[in-house]
């Protein structure tokens, strides 16, 4: 157009497309609150990659984006198709670590460890050893930016002892089983990661306690 002398709006065009960008942002945050609401997980999950879609094509924030890939995940973790849940966990991470980089507050490193143990557990749920060191990491960041007694780093501590020890839950999923979780040290760290999770809970919330009284089970039982 400018080699044949047209003017161009070049202003005009970028408001069109940065409005255009702000609509799919609505759409799409509207889009993922029904997804939550919804009863239905086919109907949610449907929202939600539509959802997940649209903020593809246009420019738009990288926390929305994890956002909407998160809640795919979660959808598709929850249906027990771990594989196609991995993928999507993967990328909301990625996007989760670019918000901590850019962002660098409490809230968005925290949120790197919520996506940290969202991926560890599809991954433990199909044997992948990789899920230890993600719920390590997870451990550590939020070790670092609540501090060692608060019943969050509690709560990671056991997810972290599950994946060592093999022994919770999603490990019913699991098609193969690490020959690492039947290691007498795994058992040993498991107890170990379990023991201080009850010290922290207890400090905290009182002996009474429900999440006391299960933390203390499942350290029985290790």
């Amino acid at each position: 157009a400018c080699e044949q002398g047209l003017e161009v709006d070049v202003d005009g065009a970028n408001a069109v497309a940065a409005q255009a960008s702000k609509d799919a942002c609505i759409v799409a945050a509207s889009l993922l609150k029904s997804a939550r609401q919804m009863r239905s997980k086919s109907e949610a999950e449907a929202c939600a990659r539509r959802a997940a879609k649209l903020l593809e094509e246009v420019p738009s924030p990288p926390r929305l984006q994890a956002d909407a890939e998160t809640a795919l995940g979660e959808l598709l973790a929850t249906s027990g198709r771990f594989a196609e849940a991995t993928v999507r966990y993967t990328t909301a991470l990625a996007l989760r670590e670019a918000c901590a980089r850019d962002l660098g507050s409490d809230e968005a490193r925290l949120a790197v460890a919520t996506a940290l143990t969202n991926l560890a557990t599809t991954l433990h749920a199909v044997g992948d050893d990789k899920a230890v060191h993600l719920l390590r990491r997870s451990c550590a960041i939020k070790f670092e930016v609540l501090g060692g007694d608060d019943p969050r780093v509690a709560k990671a501590l056991l997810r972290l002892a599950t994946a060592v020890a093999s022994d919770g839950p999603v490990a019913v999923f699991s098609k193969k089983r690490s020959p690492k979780s039947k290691r007498p040290v795994a058992v040993a760290e498991a107890r170990k990661l379990r023991e201080r999770a009850v010290a922290i809970l207890t400090q905290r919330l009182g002996a009474d306690h429900a999440d006391v009284r299960k933390a203390r089970a499942k350290l029985a039982s290790t």
